[in-house]
């Protein structure tokens, strides 16, 4: 188990301090000011995207990926996970591992709470 604690003193980065309850041992780790989901890159793309988001703590992180009629087609994110800078790729594969269309696609971040979409773009 892994318990979480956030420092910030006003005058340098805000800090997450991790501590691995059964051995001790402390982690600090610099965190984000806010809580954000950034555009994936590159944009458009063919055949891999990254899509990068910042925690600004610990928490249930969702991402998903739905064609402009709102089908879901691929979960690429469903887990804890705790604070900093993030990124997962998205192959442009659907659940199923099959390749999707060229098209429009919505990335649906979740982060408790916060829920943002951001549009990306598919060319073959």
């Amino acid at each position: 188990r892994i318990e979480f604690e956030r420092r910030e003193d006003g005058k340098g980065p805000v800090l997450a301090v991790m501590t691995d309850v059964a051995s001790g041992v402390e982690k600090e780790t610099e965190v984000p000011r806010e809580c954000a989901l950034h555009q994936n890159y590159p944009n458009p793309f063919n055949p891999r995207t990254i899509i990068t988001y910042d925690l600004i703590g610990r928490g249930e992180v969702s991402i998903q990926i739905y064609d402009i009629l709102g089908r879901g087609i691929k979960k690429l994110v469903d887990e804890m996970q705790g604070p900093g800078s993030l990124s997962v790729a998205w192959n442009g594969r659907d659940d199923s591992e099959r390749p999707v269309e060229s098209g429009i696609y919505v990335m649906r971040f979740q982060f408790g709470d916060r829920v943002t979409n951001s549009k990306m773009i598919l060319l073959k």
